[in-house]
């Protein structure tokens, strides 16, 4: 079986001229770098390498809810539709603000499984494992990003959680937001492996293999 990944990235930091001296000191404490913007590039040729059908979900890049990650979860549910007709098993990859995008078009859409949603340092709430239809739920964070631990509390008023209920959650220890963005070495399972194959082995199927696991 075919394996399709759907990248979905995250909410964009820009530039806010008039208070730029303010923004650049709040990046500094949460070691954010502004203007990353490969994440997807990057990662897609990593997978295309191992095997994975790859595509990318472009959307507007709203910090907030109601403008950006609630709309663009409608329109890539109708997406996942689309493709549930098919005969590819789906994986729905979302980081940070991706990722509740992904969750959300998940449960929209009616991913079960074999299908799952792998997430990635977002900024979920301690339910958010609920809902899905029998598909994987994943959940990749770093307990050392201050920027997630300081977002997803405010994002769901104090009900922001590292581990979610009913998901896969996977511990990264030592990252900071912003290091997601790159295919650094990070620790799992023991040893030192690139992040973007810590994704892969989390997503249970390599295509080069030739069989789901």
């Amino acid at each position: 079986m075919k394996t399709r990944v759907i990248l979905v990235g995250g909410s964009t930091i820009g530039e806010v001229p008039l208070v730029q001296p303010l923004m650049e000191r709040f990046y500094r404490r949460f070691n954010l770098e502004p203007g990353i913007d490969h994440w997807e590039e990057d990662l897609g040729a990593f997978l295309r390498a191992r095997g994975f059908e790859v595509e990318v979900f472009e959307w507007n890049g709203s910090k907030s809810r109601f403008l950006g990650a609630y709309p663009a979860a409608k329109r890539l549910a109708r997406r996942v539709k689309e493709l549930l007709k098919g005969k590819e098993r789906l994986v729905l990859l979302g980081q940070s603000m991706g990722g509740l995008i992904a969750l959300r078009a998940a449960r929209r859409g009616g991913l079960g499984a074999p299908h799952m949603v792998l997430s990635v340092c977002a900024p979920h709430a301690r339910w958010h494992g609920r809902g899905l239809k029998g598909a994987r739920f994943v959940n990749v964070f770093s307990p050392d990003d201050r920027y997630l631990n300081m977002v997803r509390h405010a994002f769901w008023y104090g009900a922001g959680a590292a581990h979610v209920r009913r998901a896969e959650n996977v511990a990264l220890p030592g990252l900071g937001h912003s290091r997601f963005n790159y295919n650094g070495e990070v620790a799992y399972e023991g040893a030192m492996v690139p992040l973007f194959e810590v994704y892969v082995r989390v997503m249970g199927h390599n295509p080069m293999d030739g069989a789901v696991e």
